[in-house]
């Protein structure tokens, strides 16, 4: 990577509508993270009804990271576009790919029920260049290899969160 510089374009002040993502840089000893949010809607492309979705996004950064706020302004865009759930996880992950050149992208999509189905779906990016040479010259590989297993099989099945009060 040519050592990217953040970028923060929202944090801080008054901005409703997505202008791009903000980043910062990777804190040591941050290798994975993983992003929830249940609160996003787009519209079906056929009928133009709202659907409703449940997003998760893993990835694992390498100098850069998302800040939450343009995350959300970019997750808000697609309440205005016609789009099939697997259409937007497809986009997601390769635009979060795009902003931070991480190793591994993955977003999980889970639409919630409407008409009795629900429809989950889940897209993957990779820069294979990136992980073999991580691999070859860090220590702690093992545990980097098992998150990037977890980015690529987003096995957990995906939730909404659970609040206590």
């Amino acid at each position: 990577m040519k050592n990217k510089k953040p970028r923060l374009r929202s944090l801080g002040k008054k901005v409703t509508s997505f202008e791009g993502f903000d980043t910062f840089l990777r804190p040591a000893n941050t290798v994975f993270v993983s992003c929830i949010s249940d609160e996003i809607t787009a519209n079906c492309p056929v009928t133009n009804q709202p659907d409703w979705y449940l997003v998760e996004i893993r990835y694992m950064p390498d100098e850069l990271c998302i800040e939450s706020k343009s995350l959300k302004l970019y997750l808000h865009s697609f309440r205005n576009e016609g789009m099939f759930c697997e259409e937007m996880g497809s986009r997601i992950a390769t635009h979060i790919m795009e902003a931070v050149e991480a190793y591994a992208v993955a977003v999980a999509i889970k639409q919630k029920s409407r008409g009795g189905v629900s429809i989950v779906s889940r897209s993957y990016v990779e820069n294979t260049t990136k992980i073999e040479k991580y691999g070859q010259a860090n220590h702690v590989w093992t545990i980097w290899h098992h998150n990037l297993n977890c980015i690529r099989s987003c096995s957990t099945p995906i939730q909404s969160p659970t609040y206590s009060y």
